[in-house]
C-alpha cells in the first residue's frame, strides 16, 4: 500500500502576552511585550515532496533489481516518514532523511550484466599489475575489492555478486591514486614507445616526437631531477604522443588489424580477454562509421592490446588467473641511462610494464561502467 503521510499542522506565528512564558519543544522563543514574532520552523517541504514523488510499492515490485537495494529504499522510506511525522526533529535530521532516501532511489539500478562483471574482473587483473603507476595503498584497496568479488563469483548469491562488482568498479574508477617518480616516468617512456606500433604517422611527426622524447629521457637520466621536473616531463610526453596520433595521417587501420589478429588466437587468450577485446574493437569501429570522436576508443583498445591477457603472460595459470604472490615475470634490470627502450615480444611479456597513455589522460578501463 502506498505510504501515506500524516500531515502536521504547524503554527508559524505565535502571539505572546506580557509576562507569559511559553515552552516550545525544539524551538527557542523569547517574550517580546505583546509583539508578534515569527518562529524559525523546520522546513520539511523537500522531504514531503520526495516521499510523495514515487509510487514506492510499484518501484520496489520491478524485477531485475537487487534485493539489497530494495531494502535500502524501504529502510530510507520508513526513516523519512518517521522524521516527517516527528514534530521535534531538527533541520539537520530532516535533511539527512531526505538525502538518505534520495540516494537510495538514485542508486536503484538493475543487476550488472554478467559480461560486464567479467570485464570488470579482467580490467582489475590488469590494473593490479600496474605497480609502477598506482600507489601501494591504492592497489591494496583494489586487491581487496577484487578478492571479495572473486570469493562469491561461484555462489548463487546474485545480490552479493552485484553489490561487490559495483564496489570493484567504484574502486577501479575513482580510488586508484597515481604516483609520479622516476619509476613511473620509465614506465611511461616504455609504454609510449611501444604503443607507437599501433598507430600511423608521418616521418616528420615522428621526428618531432623523438626530439621531445630525447629531452624527457635526459630528465630521467638526471640524478638531480626534481619531482616537479619529472611531472613536467610526463605531461610533455602525453602532449607529444597526443600530437602524434591525433594527426589526420592516423586512420586507425593499423590498430584494427592488430586487434582482429589477436581475436583469432582463441587457443591462446582467455574468453574474458577476448570478450573485452572484441567489445572495445567494435566500439571503435562504430565510432569510425558514425564519424564520432575515435581517439579515446583507440587508446582504450591500444591499452588492452598492450597489457595483454594475463593468460598469455608467463606466470599465468591455464584458467587465466595470475598468481599474485610473485611477478608474472622477473623484472629485468634497467640501465640507469635510458636512450632507447626494447620493443617486440621481450617487452610485451614484461610484467605489464606500461599503462600506456590512459592513466595520464584520466581514462580508466572502468569508464565503460560509469557511462552505461
Amino acid at each position: 500500500m502506498k505510504t501515506k503521510l500524516f500531515k502536521l499542522t504547524m503554527t508559524l506565528a505565535v502571539t505572546f502576552s506580557l509576562s507569559t512564558a511559553y515552552i516550545v519543544p525544539a524551538m527557542a522563543v523569547e517574550e517580546n511585550n505583546n509583539e508578534s514574532i515569527q518562529l524559525n520552523t523546520v522546513d520539511k517541504s523537500n522531504l514531503e515532496r520526495l516521499i510523495n514523488q514515487y509510487d514506492y510499492d510499484a518501484l520496489l515490485a520491478q524485477e531485475g533489481y537487487p534485493m539489497y537495494q530494495k531494502q535500502e529504499i524501504k529502510d530510507a522510506l520508513e526513516n523519512a516518514n518517521t522524521v516527517y511525522n516527528n514534530p521535534n526533529v531538527t533541520q539537520e535530521e530532516v535533511d539527512n532523511a531526505y538525502h538518505r532516501l534520495n540516494n537510495a532511489v538514485n542508486n536503484y539500478d538493475r543487476y550488472l550484466p554478467d559480461s560486464q562483471i567479467e570485464d570488470l574482473i579482467t580490467e582489475a587483473e590488469l590494473e593490479l599489475k600496474m605497480t609502477a603507476v598506482y600507489t601501494v595503498e591504492s592497489l591494496a584497496k583494489l586487491q581487496e575489492a577484487y578478492d571479495n568479488l572473486m570469493n562469491v563469483m561461484d555462489s548463487n548469491n546474485r545480490d552479493e555478486i552485484d553489490r561487490l562488482a559495483k564496489i570493484l568498479a567504484e574502486v577501479s574508477a575513482y580510488q586508484l591514486d597515481e604516483k609520479m617518480d622516476k619509476e613511473r616516468l620509465l614506465y611511461e617512456i616504455t609504454s609510449y614507445e611501444y604503443s607507437l606500433s599501433f598507430f600511423s604517422y608521418t616521418a616528420e611527426s615522428k621526428a618531432t616526437f623523438d626530439n621531445i622524447m630525447a629531452e624527457i629521457k635526459a630528465i630521467y637520466n638526471d640524478p638531480n631531477a626534481t619531482n616537479e621536473e619529472i611531472l613536467d616531463a610526463y605531461i610533455a610526453l602525453i602532449n607529444a604522443f597526443d600530437d602524434l596520433v591525433l594527426s589526420p595521417d592516423n586512420d586507425y587501420n593499423k590498430i584494427i588489424t592488430i586487434a582482429e589478429a589477436e581475436l583469432q588466437k582463441t587457443n591462446v587468450h582467455s574468453q574474458r580477454y577476448l570478450n573485452l577485446l572484441s567489445t572495445t574493437l567494435n566500439n571503435l569501429k562504430t565510432a569510425i562509421n558514425n564519424g564520432e570522436f575515435t581517439y579515446q576508443s583507440s587508446l582504450l583498445l591500444a591499452h588492452i592490446l598492450f597489457l595483454g591477457d594475463v593468460n598469455t603472460i608467463p606466470g599465468g595459470t591455464p584458467d587465466g588467473s595470475t598468481d599474485t604472490t610473485k611477478p608474472a615475470t622477473e623484472t629485468k634490470p634497467v640501465d640507469n641511462t635510458v636512450t632507447s627502450v626494447k620493443t617486440g615480444d621481450d617487452i610485451y611479456f614484461m610484467p605489464l610494464v606500461a599503462t600506456m597513455m590512459l592513466a595520464g589522460l584520466g581514462i580508466t578501463l572502468s569508464k565503460k561502467y560509469r557511462e552505461n
